[in-house]
This record gives C-alpha cells, sequence and structure tokens, in this order.
C-alpha cells in the first residue's frame, strides 16, 4: 500500500487503540480483535488496504507492548531497589572484600547470609572492573577505603538501584535486563559497575540524553569483554550487552 495510507492508520489506530485498551467490558482477544478491525477500517477510508491497515496495526501493538513491558520491568526494579535500601531491619551481616573497602550483605532478614558463591561472584565481578575496566575501574577502586566502604546489598527481588554518591547500592545477581532486546541480558558485572558509577562517584542517569553513566559503563565494559550498550533506553545489538 501507500506511506501515507499506514501512517495515517497505525497513527489514529494508536490513538483508538488506548481508549480500547483502557475498556474494562474487553478481555485481551477481543481488545486486540477491535484493533487490528479499527486499523483496516481507518486504512480503508483512507483510500488503502483493509489487510495493510490491519497489519500496520499489529505491528504497532507489538512494539506498545515490548516497550511498555521493559519499561514496567524497569521501573519494578528501581522500585525494589528503592524497598530494599531503605529496609535496615531485613539486612544481615556483612562479609568483607579488598580488605574491607567493600562490604557485602544479604536482604530478606536480620540474619540472612552472603552464600560463599555470591560472595566469589561479586569478587570476582569487581576484580575485573578494578583490573580490567580502564580509567573508569581505577576511579572506582581509588575512591573505595575502609573509612569510607562500598556497601552491596544482594536482593532476590530484582531491585538494581544505588544511592547517588551514598557508598550503597543494592542488586539482585540473578536479573535478566533485556531492555529492547529479546536477545540479550546484562550480566551482574555490568549492573554491579553501572550501579556503583552512582553510588561511588555520584553519576546521574538523567538527563538520559547524555548518558553519562551508560558511557561510563560502557568504557569499563570494553575492558573486560568489549561490549557496547549505547545509549540509556536501549539499546543493545544482540549479544552486545552481557
Amino acid at each position: 500500500g501507500k506511506f501515507g495510507h499506514g501512517f495515517v492508520s497505525a497513527g489514529l489506530s494508536r490513538y483508538g487503540g488506548n481508549k480500547i485498551g483502557d475498556s474494562t467490558t474487553m478481555n485481551g482477544v477481543t481488545r486486540t480483535l477491535a484493533r487490528l478491525t479499527l486499523g483496516g477500517t481507518i486504512s480503508k477510508i483512507t483510500g488503502g488496504k483493509f489487510a495493510n491497515g490491519a497489519v500496520g496495526a499489529a505491528f504497532a501493538m507489538m512494539v506498545q507492548s515490548v516497550v511498555g513491558s521493559q519499561a514496567a520491568n524497569t521501573e519494578e526494579g528501581v522500585s525494589a531497589g528503592a524497598k530494599v535500601l531503605k529496609d535496615k531491619e531485613n539486612v544481615g551481616p556483612s562479609r568483607e572484600l579488598f580488605d574491607g573497602k567493600v562490604l557485602v550483605r544479604k536482604h530478606g532478614a536480620s540474619d540472612a547470609v552472603v552464600s560463599d558463591s555470591e560472595l566469589s561472584t561479586v569478587k570476582s565481578n569487581y576484580e575485573s572492573i578494578f583490573s580490567k575496566g580502564g580509567e573508569g575501574g581505577k576511579a572506582l577502586q581509588s575512591a573505595l577505603s575502609t573509612d569510607k566502604p562500598l556497601e552491596v546489598i544482594l536482593n532476590d527481588l530484582g531491585g538494581n538501584t544505588a544511592y547517588r554518591g551514598g557508598f550503597k547500592l543494592t542488586v539482585d545477581l540473578s536479573t535478566q535486563i533485556n531492555m529492547r532486546s529479546t536477545l540479550t541480558a546484562f550480566s551482574s558485572t555490568r549492573i554491579l559497575a553501572h550501579e556503583s558509577a552512582h553510588a561511588v562517584l555520584g553519576l546521574s542517569d538523567k538527563p538520559y540524553n547524555l548518558n553519562t553513566t551508560v558511557k561510563f559503563t560502557d568504557g569499563v565494559m570494553k575492558g573486560i569483554n568489549g561490549t557496547v550498550r549505547g545509549d540509556y533506553f536501549n539499546v543493545c545489538r544482540p549479544g552486545s550487552c552481557k
């Protein structure tokens, strides 16, 4: 069909689709059929083909679903992490790394214990960050001391966040953040480097268009495995953000 027909159809069906999505009287299948019918009808009215409009509406729904769900997952992770950082009662005793410059604790109960496996994972990740992470890794390491150690709280809630400049962060080592690529997950090394940039160096994600923290983390990961995230909302090439 013509570009204009598809453009108008996708745009209007997207608007109408939001109204359909607000309806509490429709189930998922009914909403889907309604959106496809709306897209096809708009295309037909504007001089295009019904089928092209329906396909355009389906594609728009797919994009909306993927971006929307991943944004929600990210927001949920930040929210869960914030709750962990505020929950001082349900955090167990610390285990030391790097001569007391990094303290690792476990969230869940006042006696929650960091396992040897978890401690080993955190240690190996920071060893890579400090030794292979270039100037960024060196900056993180030099900012730590026994007087001002980094507190890493492990959680099982999918929470990954940090207090900016507060030398305190929380991560779920099993987190698999895909962002816009369903084929790519971030490693615990990248997540720890990113959250450490917040906690230790005070870097911010906002404004997102500057990508300050992401660029810092990419610089660290360049020396570890050469992966590049690029910008905050993504957007990783498949296999590039491990």
